[in-house]
């Protein structure tokens, strides 16, 4: 298949040099676990980046990275030189220079603060006006998108902003399932998103050159124990022992004597004696739940989560078997090649789903690119692409399971976990 050259241009400042001195590039885009990165080598013929000269490339300047083929040669990242290191030879001379994208904003900040009653999207909004100062507005859209869970109270002393936005992410839901991504888009804005709504609009059909698919189960849990606030008694009606002199779960018998109940009079006192609301209090509301068959493909694996918003047995019961659905299975793991893949003006982002055929190994779905990097090698005239890929199962709402709390709303208020 035959496709255009890579077209690259970068810009280091106030620096932009040629393409013909770019020897070699790497841009690594990242979504949520991590940040997008570059490496750039370019030829240092005289010197010319060097500190003394008049076109230097200083560390903490601002820059940007687009590369495409032919005509098209879109944006790639917006970035921050964060480290140029300069090697020589009496006869050759390069510079290397590295960074990340706006991305990096979010490593430099700590917050010590409380949000109570506020929707994630909200926390989200707050962190970056005021602690790291992206814009999240694109031709007046909102690019942090609603989420449908309110969190009760969120306490936070010297913790990292990027701490505060995975968690968010990783805890809230919209319309029923649980998780966005958030990304810096090449343009520098900020984009959070419900994990799997973007689509790539590039076609991979017959342009994989190199493939490698394979399944692990590193996050297999097929035993989930799932335990609730700590306001469970036995029995679960504090009464029901004095209540009746054959309770359900047992009967009252006396060594010596007689046990009598008394209808009438209902007080503790010494000597002869009444008892009434006797019971133990202060457990938790729990559950273990388990696949036999996946214990036995994969061996015991085991889970176990605190959640102080389960308030009965049921929905620690409902949380645990969601969890178990969720996470029972293998997940599916795939790595893609190709130096002929022309994305246009719309290159492909960490974030975005793609649909994957492999017919040899009866691949045929969507996945999720867990991150992209684009390599040029000038020497080759060639733009590889490497994609890594995810497909994992969706982790439902618990709301979805129609659970009860104490104010009758369940999971989309979140307590701060301990």
């Amino acid at each position: 298949m035959s496709v255009n050259p890579p077209v690259v241009a970068v810009v280091f400042g106030s620096v932009v040099p040629p393409q013909g001195d770019v020897v070699e590039l790497r841009a690594h885009l990242g979504c949520t676990r991590e940040v997008s990165s570059f490496e750039v080598l370019l030829q240092n013929w005289g010197g010319k980046y060097s500190p003394n000269s008049a076109t230097p490339i200083s560390v903490g300047v601002d820059g940007s990275i687009s590369l495409g083929r032919g005509a098209d040669c879109p944006l790639l990242m917006t970035c921050r030189v964060e480290s140029v290191k300069y090697e020589s030879t009496p006869v050759e001379s390069y510079v290397h220079i590295s960074g990340r994208c706006w991305g990096e904003r979010l490593f430099r900040r700590v917050v010590t603060k409380t949000y109570e009653n506020k929707k994630g999207d909200e926390i989200v909004k707050d962190l970056l006006d005021y602690y790291v100062g992206l814009s999240h507005v694109r031709g007046g859209t909102e690019l942090v998108e609603a989420t449908d869970t309110t969190y009760t109270r969120l306490e936070y002393q010297d913790t990292p902003v990027i701490g505060i936005l995975q968690y968010v992410a990783g805890s809230a839901d919209k319309a029923g399932v649980i998780g966005y991504d958030f990304r810096v888009a090449p343009d520098g804005k900020f984009e959070f998103f419900p994990r799997n709504s973007k689509a790539s609009s590039v076609s991979l059909t017959e342009k994989i050159e190199q493939s490698e698919y394979g399944r692990e189960i590193h996050r297999v849990r097929n035993r989930v124990t799932v335990y609730g606030v700590a306001d469970k008694s036995v029995p679960l009606d504090k009464d029901a022992w004095t209540e009746s002199l054959t309770p359900s779960d047992g009967a009252w018998t006396s060594t010596s004597g007689t046990v009598s109940f008394d209808t009438t009079v209902k007080v503790k006192g010494s000597g002869s004696f009444w008892v009434d609301g006797l019971f133990f209090g202060g457990r938790r509301y729990s559950t273990t739940q388990e696949d036999a068959g996946s214990q036995s493909s994969y061996g015991l694996r085991e889970l176990v989560e605190v959640d102080e918003e389960l308030w009965s047995d049921a929905e620690c019961t409902s949380r645990a078997q969601e969890l178990l659905a969720s996470l029972e299975d293998s997940a599916e793991q795939l790595t893609l090649r190709s130096t002929v893949i022309a994305y246009g003006t719309t290159p492909l982002l960490a974030g975005d789903n793609v649909h994957i055929e492999l017919p040899n190994e009866g691949v045929d779905g969507d996945f999720c690119i867990l991150n992209v990097e684009y390599h040029v090698d000038a020497k080759t005239q060639t733009l590889e692409t490497t994609l890594e890929l995810g497909r994992e199962h969706p982790l439902l709402a618990d709301y979805v399971f129609k659970l009860k709390s104490k104010t009758d709303s369940l999971s989309r208020y979140k307590l701060a976990r301990p």
